[in-house]
Protein backbone atom coordinates (compact mmCIF):
# COMPACT_ATOMS: atom_id res chain seq x y z
CA UNK A 1 0.00 0.00 0.00
CA UNK A 2 1.10 3.84 -0.80
CA UNK A 3 0.12 6.02 2.26
CA UNK A 4 0.79 10.01 2.80
CA UNK A 5 0.97 10.93 6.18
CA UNK A 6 0.41 14.69 6.63
CA UNK A 7 2.29 16.57 9.73
CA UNK A 8 4.76 13.39 9.74
CA UNK A 9 7.69 14.44 11.53
CA UNK A 10 6.56 14.29 15.05
CA UNK A 11 3.92 12.63 17.58
CA UNK A 12 1.13 10.62 16.36
CA UNK A 13 2.39 11.17 12.33
CA UNK A 14 5.64 10.30 13.32
CA UNK A 15 4.38 7.02 15.34
CA UNK A 16 1.63 6.53 12.44
CA UNK A 17 4.78 6.28 9.97
CA UNK A 18 6.92 4.27 11.26
CA UNK A 19 4.37 1.63 12.13
CA UNK A 20 3.18 1.58 8.60
CA UNK A 21 6.70 1.57 7.13
CA UNK A 22 8.06 -0.66 9.14
CA UNK A 23 5.75 -3.11 10.22
CA UNK A 24 3.35 -3.12 7.67
CA UNK A 25 5.82 -2.67 4.99
CA UNK A 26 4.03 0.22 3.00
CA UNK A 27 5.42 2.89 1.31
CA UNK A 28 5.11 5.93 3.29
CA UNK A 29 5.71 9.62 2.52
CA UNK A 30 6.14 12.03 5.42
CA UNK A 31 5.13 15.73 4.65
CA UNK A 32 6.44 18.49 7.56
CA UNK A 33 6.64 21.77 7.19
CA UNK A 34 9.75 23.08 8.63
CA UNK A 35 11.85 20.15 10.63
CA UNK A 36 13.15 18.02 7.57
CA UNK A 37 16.15 16.64 10.21
CA UNK A 38 13.15 14.33 11.96
CA UNK A 39 11.19 14.17 9.04
CA UNK A 40 14.45 12.81 7.47
CA UNK A 41 15.41 10.56 10.20
CA UNK A 42 11.82 8.93 9.81
CA UNK A 43 12.23 8.56 6.83
CA UNK A 44 15.47 6.64 7.22
CA UNK A 45 14.42 4.58 10.02
CA UNK A 46 11.88 3.30 7.06
CA UNK A 47 14.10 2.69 4.50
CA UNK A 48 17.09 0.96 6.96
CA UNK A 49 14.70 -1.40 8.31
CA UNK A 50 15.19 -4.60 6.93
CA UNK A 51 11.14 -5.65 6.23
CA UNK A 52 10.13 -2.32 5.81
CA UNK A 53 8.36 -0.18 2.67
CA UNK A 54 9.87 3.02 1.70
CA UNK A 55 9.75 6.35 2.62
CA UNK A 56 9.97 10.01 0.94
CA UNK A 57 9.90 13.24 2.80
CA UNK A 58 7.35 15.83 1.13
CA UNK A 59 8.34 19.38 2.45
CA UNK A 60 5.38 21.56 2.12
CA UNK A 61 2.56 23.86 3.69
CA UNK A 62 -1.01 21.85 3.36
CA UNK A 63 -2.79 25.10 3.74
CA UNK A 64 -1.11 26.12 0.63
CA UNK A 65 -3.17 24.93 -2.42
CA UNK A 66 0.04 24.49 -4.64
CA UNK A 67 1.98 22.51 -1.99
CA UNK A 68 -1.04 20.02 -1.45
CA UNK A 69 -1.07 19.46 -5.45
CA UNK A 70 2.69 19.07 -5.42
CA UNK A 71 2.72 16.41 -2.62
CA UNK A 72 0.35 14.64 -3.98
CA UNK A 73 1.87 14.61 -7.46
CA UNK A 74 4.95 14.06 -6.33
CA UNK A 75 3.99 11.25 -3.88
CA UNK A 76 2.18 9.44 -7.02
CA UNK A 77 5.15 9.56 -9.18
CA UNK A 78 6.85 8.01 -6.26
CA UNK A 79 5.00 4.84 -5.48
CA UNK A 80 2.27 5.20 -8.13
CA UNK A 81 -1.54 5.45 -6.68
CA UNK A 82 -2.20 6.83 -3.19
CA UNK A 83 -4.08 4.03 -1.59
CA UNK A 84 -4.43 5.79 1.64
CA UNK A 85 -3.86 9.36 3.34
CA UNK A 86 -3.66 10.00 6.89
CA UNK A 87 -4.65 13.49 7.64
CA UNK A 88 -3.04 14.85 10.87
CA UNK A 89 -1.51 18.18 10.84
CA UNK A 90 -2.46 20.54 13.06
CA UNK A 91 -1.39 22.65 15.82
CA UNK A 92 -2.21 24.38 18.61
CA UNK A 93 -1.39 27.52 20.44
CA UNK A 94 -0.72 28.77 24.11
CA UNK A 95 -3.37 27.93 26.83
CA UNK A 96 -6.07 30.92 26.66
CA UNK A 97 -9.88 31.80 27.56
CA UNK A 98 -11.52 32.71 24.11
CA UNK A 99 -11.65 36.50 24.97
CA UNK A 100 -7.83 36.93 25.45
CA UNK A 101 -7.51 35.15 21.99
CA UNK A 102 -6.51 37.79 19.65
CA UNK A 103 -8.01 37.47 15.87
CA UNK A 104 -4.37 36.64 14.26
CA UNK A 105 -4.20 33.40 16.55
CA UNK A 106 -7.87 32.40 15.94
CA UNK A 107 -7.05 32.66 11.98
CA UNK A 108 -3.67 30.75 12.21
CA UNK A 109 -5.68 27.65 14.38
CA UNK A 110 -8.55 27.55 11.86
CA UNK A 111 -6.50 28.01 8.52
CA UNK A 112 -3.78 25.26 9.89
CA UNK A 113 -6.33 23.26 11.39
CA UNK A 114 -9.64 23.16 8.59
CA UNK A 115 -8.83 24.40 5.78
CA UNK A 116 -5.41 22.96 5.76
CA UNK A 117 -7.49 19.25 6.10
CA UNK A 118 -10.33 19.98 3.59
CA UNK A 119 -7.53 20.98 0.91
CA UNK A 120 -5.86 17.42 1.98
CA UNK A 121 -9.28 16.10 1.90
CA UNK A 122 -10.60 17.44 -1.35
CA UNK A 123 -7.22 16.41 -3.35
CA UNK A 124 -7.68 12.82 -1.47
CA UNK A 125 -11.78 13.02 -3.12
CA UNK A 126 -10.39 13.28 -6.83
CA UNK A 127 -7.61 10.67 -6.68
CA UNK A 128 -7.73 7.88 -4.11
CA UNK A 129 -9.14 4.83 -6.08
CA UNK A 130 -12.01 2.25 -5.25
CA UNK A 131 -10.81 0.71 -1.96
CA UNK A 132 -8.65 3.27 -0.60
CA UNK A 133 -9.45 4.85 3.12
CA UNK A 134 -8.38 8.47 4.42
CA UNK A 135 -7.98 8.63 8.67
CA UNK A 136 -9.04 11.99 10.15
CA UNK A 137 -6.91 12.92 13.30
CA UNK A 138 -9.56 14.92 15.36
CA UNK A 139 -9.19 15.24 19.06
CA UNK A 140 -11.77 14.48 21.89
CA UNK A 141 -10.87 18.14 22.74
CA UNK A 142 -13.82 18.48 20.05
CA UNK A 143 -16.79 16.37 22.54
CA UNK A 144 -15.26 17.98 25.32
CA UNK A 145 -14.80 21.76 23.98
CA UNK A 146 -11.26 22.36 25.99
CA UNK A 147 -12.65 25.81 27.94
CA UNK A 148 -10.32 28.07 28.97
CA UNK A 149 -7.25 26.55 26.96
CA UNK A 150 -8.15 25.87 23.51
CA UNK A 151 -12.42 26.40 22.48
CA UNK A 152 -10.30 27.47 19.36
CA UNK A 153 -8.63 23.90 18.59
CA UNK A 154 -11.47 22.04 19.76
CA UNK A 155 -13.41 23.89 17.70
CA UNK A 156 -11.09 23.26 15.09
CA UNK A 157 -11.20 19.31 15.54
CA UNK A 158 -15.12 19.35 15.62
CA UNK A 159 -15.07 20.36 12.03
CA UNK A 160 -12.93 17.58 11.42
CA UNK A 161 -15.52 14.95 12.69
CA UNK A 162 -18.22 16.86 10.49
CA UNK A 163 -15.60 16.18 7.68
CA UNK A 164 -15.44 12.48 8.29
CA UNK A 165 -19.43 12.43 8.67
CA UNK A 166 -20.20 14.15 5.35
CA UNK A 167 -16.99 12.65 3.44
CA UNK A 168 -17.84 9.03 4.26
CA UNK A 169 -20.93 9.66 2.84
CA UNK A 170 -19.65 11.02 -0.51
CA UNK A 171 -16.83 8.82 -1.42
CA UNK A 172 -18.54 5.60 -0.27
CA UNK A 173 -20.48 4.71 -2.83
CA UNK A 174 -16.70 4.86 -4.76
CA UNK A 175 -15.54 2.13 -2.58
CA UNK A 176 -13.54 4.65 -0.34
CA UNK A 177 -13.59 4.45 3.25
CA UNK A 178 -13.37 7.67 5.59
CA UNK A 179 -12.86 7.26 9.34
CA UNK A 180 -11.19 9.97 12.84
CA UNK A 181 -9.41 8.86 15.73
CA UNK A 182 -10.11 11.24 18.15
CA UNK A 183 -6.81 11.26 20.37
CA UNK A 184 -7.20 12.38 24.55
CA UNK A 185 -4.28 13.47 26.54
CA UNK A 186 -1.03 12.01 24.12
CA UNK A 187 2.60 12.46 25.16
CA UNK A 188 3.48 14.84 22.61
CA UNK A 189 4.78 17.71 21.80
CA UNK A 190 1.27 19.17 20.88
CA UNK A 191 0.78 19.00 25.06
CA UNK A 192 3.35 20.42 26.35
CA UNK A 193 4.31 23.48 24.44
CA UNK A 194 0.27 24.79 25.09
CA UNK A 195 1.14 25.44 28.77
CA UNK A 196 3.76 27.28 30.92
CA UNK A 197 4.12 24.41 33.56
CA UNK A 198 4.52 22.07 30.74
CA UNK A 199 2.89 19.39 33.05
CA UNK A 200 -0.86 19.56 31.60
CA UNK A 201 -0.01 15.63 30.17
CA UNK A 202 0.90 13.85 33.57
CA UNK A 203 -1.96 16.34 35.43
CA UNK A 204 -4.77 14.92 32.94
CA UNK A 205 -3.39 11.69 32.33
CA UNK A 206 -4.05 10.40 35.64
CA UNK A 207 -7.83 11.96 35.60
CA UNK A 208 -8.70 8.90 33.16
CA UNK A 209 -10.36 5.81 33.54
CA UNK A 210 -7.00 4.36 32.65
CA UNK A 211 -5.12 6.88 35.33
CA UNK A 212 -2.72 7.87 32.34
CA UNK A 213 -1.74 9.68 29.80
CA UNK A 214 -1.20 7.64 26.31
CA UNK A 215 1.53 7.15 23.89
CA UNK A 216 1.43 8.04 20.41
CA UNK A 217 2.25 4.21 18.84
CA UNK A 218 -1.09 3.75 20.68
CA UNK A 219 -2.87 6.33 18.35
CA UNK A 220 -0.92 5.04 15.56
CA UNK A 221 -2.57 1.49 16.09
CA UNK A 222 -6.03 2.67 15.71
CA UNK A 223 -4.56 4.59 12.68
CA UNK A 224 -2.92 1.53 10.52
CA UNK A 225 -6.13 -0.48 11.70
CA UNK A 226 -8.41 1.46 10.36
CA UNK A 227 -6.08 2.09 7.03
CA UNK A 228 -6.15 -1.91 6.77
CA UNK A 229 -8.51 -4.27 4.48
CA UNK A 230 -9.34 -5.91 7.64
CA UNK A 231 -11.65 -3.23 8.49
CA UNK A 232 -13.31 -2.91 4.99
CA UNK A 233 -17.02 -2.39 6.36
CA UNK A 234 -16.03 0.49 8.13
CA UNK A 235 -16.79 4.10 7.41
CA UNK A 236 -17.62 7.30 8.73
CA UNK A 237 -16.44 6.16 12.14
CA UNK A 238 -15.27 8.11 14.66
CA UNK A 239 -13.02 5.74 16.90
CA UNK A 240 -11.80 7.32 20.76
CA UNK A 241 -8.49 6.66 21.91
CA UNK A 242 -8.74 8.57 24.88
CA UNK A 243 -7.85 6.34 27.99
CA UNK A 244 -11.88 6.17 28.65
CA UNK A 245 -12.19 9.89 29.03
Amino acid sequence: MNILITGASRGIGRATALLAGTQKGWNVGINYLNDSIAANSAVDEINNHPSSGKAIALQGDMTREEDVLRIFSTFEKTYGKINGVVINAGITAPALPLADMSLERLKKIFDTNILGPYLTARECARRIPTGGSIVIVSSAASRLGAPNEYVDYAGSKGAMDTLTTGLSKELGPRGVRVNAVRPGIIKTEIHERGTQDGGRVERLGVTTPLGRAGESEGVAGAVVWLLGEGVSYVTGAVVDVAGGR
